[in-house]
C-alpha cells in the first residue's frame, strides 16, 4: 500500500511538471540577433520572463555582454577595455559577468538600470558567473572563489570553483578532494564545503548549477549526474556511450539542460542541447543546417532554456528554446 501511494505521488508530480510544461508539447528553437557587425553570439543564462544574456562580437577579442530583451540585442558595454562577457541573470533583470578595464585586467560586474558596476570595487574580484533573487554573486579571483553580498567579499573556502548560487545562498562548485587534487562535485552550505561524490565509474567532475531546493547538476569524466539530499543520478546520453554535460536545473529539480552526442545520421553525430525530463533525455536539435547545439540554461520555471547552435564552420549563433 505505501508503495502504491509513493508510485501515485510521484505521477501526480510529474503530470503536474509537465502540465507546467503544456503538457510536454515540446520547445521551438528561435535565433536571437548578434549585435550590429557581429559575426558570432552566445547565450549563456535566461531568467523567468524571458530574457538572456551572454555575449557577441566580431571577434573573441572585442566581443561584448549582451541581453537579449523583448527580440533585441541590447550591448551592455565594458569598464573600459575592449571585452565582456555575462554568465548570469536573475528576474529582477540584474546581469553579472567579467569584463576588462583599461588596463586590460578582468574585473567582476554587476549591470543595472543600464548601468555596469565594477565589483572588484570590493577587492580583488575577476568574474561573476551568478546572482541570485537576493542580488548575492558568486564567482572568483584567479584561484580564490568568492560570494560578492551588499558590496562585501566573503571567500568561499573549501571550493575550487563556484559556478551557481541558490537564493538560500547555497552555491554549486568542486572541492578537492585529496591531498592529490582529485575534484569533485561540491555545494558550499553555511561556511562548510560539502563533498557530494561521482557517479560509478567516475574519477572526477564538478557541479554547474544548483536549484532552490538544493538539487544540483553538473558534469564528470563519465556521466552528467543529478544530485539531491544524498542521491546522486546519472543522466543518460541520447546515444549508447555518449558524452552527456548537465549545465542547470530548473526549481522543479525535473528538468535539466546541457548536450548530448546525438546521432541523427548513424555516423557518430555531434553533441546536441539536450533536456532530460527525469532520466529521459529529449534532443533539442539545431537551427536548420547546423550540425552541432548546446543548452547553456534553463529558467526557474522551466519555460525558456538558452544556448547556441552553430554548423562547426562558423562561430555560431545564440539561440532560446520557447514553449510550443
Amino acid at each position: 500500500m505505501r508503495r502504491r501511494t509513493f508510485v501515485a505521488a510521484v505521477l501526480l508530480l510529474c503530470g503536474a511538471i509537465l502540465q507546467g510544461q503544456g503538457r510536454f508539447r515540446g520547445w521551438t528553437i528561435v535565433p536571437l540577433p548578434h549585435l550590429p557587425g557581429a559575426i558570432f553570439s552566445e547565450a549563456l543564462a535566461v531568467n523567468g520572463r524571458g530574457e538572456a544574456v551572454g555575449w557577441s562580437g566580431a571577434t573573441f577579442e572585442t566581443a561584448h555582454a549582451v541581453l537579449w530583451r523583448d527580440g533585441a540585442a541590447v550591448d551592455l558595454g565594458t569598464l573600459g577595455g575592449p571585452q565582456s562577457r555575462a554568465w548570469g541573470i536573475n528576474d529582477r533583470g540584474q546581469v553579472v559577468g567579467e569584463a576588462q578595464v583599461a588596463s586590460g585586467d578582468f574585473h567582476a560586474f554587476l549591470w543595472e538600470d543600464g548601468v555596469m558596476h565594477d565589483l572588484a570595487d570590493a577587492g580583488p574580484f575577476n568574474r561573476a558567473f551568478a546572482i541570485n533573487e537576493r542580488g548575492e554573486v558568486a564567482g572568483h579571483y584567479q584561484l580564490q572563489n568568492l560570494l560578492w553580498r551588499d558590496g562585501a567579499l566573503t571567500e568561499l573556502t573549501g571550493l575550487i570553483t563556484a559556478r551557481d548560487v541558490n537564493d538560500r545562498t547555497e552555491i554549486a562548485g568542486a572541492l578537492a578532494a585529496d591531498d592529490a587534487g582529485t575534484v569533485h562535485p561540491a555545494m558550499w552550505r553555511d561556511g562548510i564545503a560539502l563533498d557530494l561524490g561521482l557517479p560509478l565509474g567516475a574519477s572526477f567532475g564538478a557541479a554547474w548549477a544548483i536549484n532552490k531546493r538544493g538539487v544540483v547538476v553538473g558534469e564528470t569524466d563519465g556521466p552528467a549526474f543529478r544530485w539531491e539530499n544524498g542521491t546522486m543520478v546519472v543522466l543518460p546520453p541520447l546515444i549508447p556511450f555518449g558524452g552527456t554535460f548537465a549545465l542547470d536545473v530548473d526549481d522543479s529539480g525535473f528538468l535539466v539542460v546541457g548536450n548530448s552526442m546525438s546521432d541523427p545520421n548513424g555516423i557518430g553525430g555531434n553533441p546536441h542541447a539536450v533536456v532530460w525530463l527525469g532520466r529521459r533525455p529529449i534532443d533539442l536539435g539545431t537551427l536548420p543546417g547546423d550540425t552541432i547545439s548546446s543548452a547553456w540554461a534553463i529558467d526557474d520555471k522551466g519555460r525558456f532554456i538558452a544556448g547556441f547552435s552553430t554548423d562547426a564552420t562558423s562561430f555560431g549563433r545564440a539561440v532560446m528554446w520557447t514553449p510550443r
